[in-house]
This record gives structure tokens, sequence and C-alpha cells, in this order.
């Protein structure tokens, strides 16, 4: 468990270069990210069985994915990684109206990231990172971010 979540350092606004602002900018939502993404996984498991280290908000790349995944993305990326339905399933959802087993997990993760006062704009990226970091499923083709 985190002893602490990691504050934005003081910086200094009054600047008059736009580039310095673009940066502060960038670095204040790189924080941001960080702070929910440690909010979100706090107490979760990896799929080994072990806790995840609360600096995982601070590794730029999922920082970079949380910040570039919009939700839509997320959860038809994450559709992909967790694989199509099975037949008997596809069969029940076609005839009785089921919601897959696939859909319910996603809805699941989105609920808890509501809950815990995720905002939406980071919800897609954190979905991946459950993905990954809790099932164990890695699609590489996915991080297309530096």
């Amino acid at each position: 468990m985190c002893d602490k979540f990691y504050e934005p350092d003081e910086f200094e606004y009054e600047t008059t270069e736009p580039e310095q602002d673009y940066l502060l900018l960038l670095t204040d939502l790189k924080l941001l990210a960080g702070y929910y993404i440690r909010r979100y996984f706090e107490g979760k498991k990896l799929d080994t069985g072990c806790l995840i280290p609360c600096h995982v908000g601070d590794l730029d790349r999922y920082v970079l994915l949380v910040l570039n995944t919009a939700i839509n993305n997320g959860i038809k990326n994450t559709h992909e990684i967790l694989g199509p339905t099975p037949r008997i399933e596809q069969k029940q959802v076609e005839n009785n109206g089921h919601v897959s087993d696939n859909t319910m997990k996603i809805i699941g993760i989105l609920r808890e990231c509501s809950q815990k006062g995720i905002p939406k704009c980071f919800a897609g990226g954190i979905l991946l990172m459950h993905v990954e970091l809790c099932d164990g499923l890695y699609a590489r083709t996915l991080y297309k971010v530096a």
C-alpha cells in the first residue's frame, strides 16, 4: 500500500513562453493521471497474485496510455483483447438478450472507476491497464504510445 500520493510540484505560472505553459500543463496532466492510476490500483493484485506496486502510476508507459486513450477506444480495444464471445454464450445473448461475460466484465471495471472517482477521460486507459495487469492479457499492438 502506498504511504502517500504524490502532489504536483509548485510551478511558477507567470511565463511569457507558450511552450513553457504547454510543458507545465503536460506535467500537471501526467501527475494527475498518475494519481488516478494509483487510486484505482491501490490494493489490487497482479494476475500472479502479488500486490500491484504503487509506483505503477509513475511509469510513463501507463501514464501516456491513460492520457491518450479515449473511453470508446478503451472499450473497443478491451473487447479485442478479451477475445470473441464463445459460441454457446453468443447464442444465449442473441436468443435471450443476455449480456456477454466480456461486456459485463468491462461494465464492472468502468463502474469501479466511477465509484473511485476516476474521470471518464482516464477510464479507457485504466480499463486497458486493468485487463493487462490484473488479468494478464496483453496486446502489444495496442501500445502505440512512445
